[in-house]
């Protein structure tokens, strides 16, 4: 049944169908309701890959409920995408199981073509799979994530091996969500750098570095950051004499269980701004060459 509705506030477009969703999202300004959970396998045109990011555009995307959009493949430079000269709000939407087949080693899950719009996550869930060969080069940027549960597994994929991997650009936020982020490899100089402003969030990393065989550093959380819970797992770096210097903000606490072996010869510091501003301090306590 195709969707319903005018798209208006009021009179908001009722979708039950990947296809629909699609659609309706990618109208500007327009206010989409989800009706029906929506397994976009079920649908014949989206049992492989769709090419293009799902993109949104609208002002809107709503249920009144949690419904859930599982099963979509995609396979582009953005996984989910603002086109719009404003802000989109999506809540109580579920995104499950989605397989993400990245088109190039710039990919990322969120991204804005707007530097001043962003697309805004409330009470969402997301769990995201990498495919074998691609490669993410970041979580993304310019979103915010509220009371949201965002897990992505890249076991089957590397970061790239040279240049920074920021997993969350400085332009994101997040308050009140969690975040799972595992089976990371990150190449020589491309550290997984976690910025943006989080407030309250609870972020879980795993990953492994490798061939590193001088002093690293790595930056969690942006400049206003507080009241965040940290747990690294299962870190893991190579090479003869190698070192990773976390520097690590607005932290209330932080877990390093079932680490011990992991994170000989790392060093985790929480340093002011203003230490972290400071070369000749940093050098101080060897936190760079």
């Amino acid at each position: 049944m195709a969707y319903t509705g005018t798209g208006t506030e009021a009179d908001p477009y009722l979708v039950s169908t990947f296809a629909d969703f699609l659609t309706c999202v990618a109208i500007n300004g327009a206010y989409v309701k989800v009706t029906a959970d929506i397994d976009a396998s079920q649908e014949e045109a989206y049992q492989s890959a769709i090419e293009t990011p799902i993109t949104f555009s609208a002002a809107k995307v709503y249920a009144d409920s949690m419904k859930e959009i599982s099963n979509a493949i995609v396979q582009a430079v953005t996984l989910f995408l603002l086109n719009s000269a404003y802000d989109c709000t999506i809540e109580n939407i579920y995104f499950k199981d989605v397989i993400y087949k990245c088109y190039s080693d710039n990919s990322v899950v969120f991204h804005s073509v707007t530097d001043t719009r962003r697309l805004k996550f409330k009470s969402c869930a997301f769990t995201i799979y990498g495919s074998a060969g691609n490669k993410p080069s970041k979580v993304g940027n310019r979103f915010h994530l509220d009371k949201c549960f965002f897990k992505a597994d890249y076991s089957n994929i590397s970061f790239p091996q040279s240049g920074a991997a920021n997993c969350v650009d400085s332009d994101a936020a997040a308050k009140d969500s969690i975040f799972e982020i595992s089976g990371m490899t990150c190449g020589a100089g491309a550290l997984p750098h976690i910025l943006g402003t989080f407030t309250y969030c609870t972020v879980k990393v795993n990953f492994i570095v490798a061939e590193y065989g001088q002093i690293q550093t790595a930056t969690m959380f942006g400049a206003n950051s507080h009241d965040n819970i940290l747990i690294l797992s299962n870190y893991t770096i190579s090479g003869e004499n190698g070192r990773v210097n976390w520097y690590v903000q607005g932290m209330t606490a932080i877990d390093t269980t079932n680490t011990n072996t992991a994170f000989q010869g790392s060093t985790i510091f929480n340093l002011t701004e203003q230490q972290i501003k400071s070369e000749e301090y940093l050098r101080s306590i060897n936190f760079i060459p």
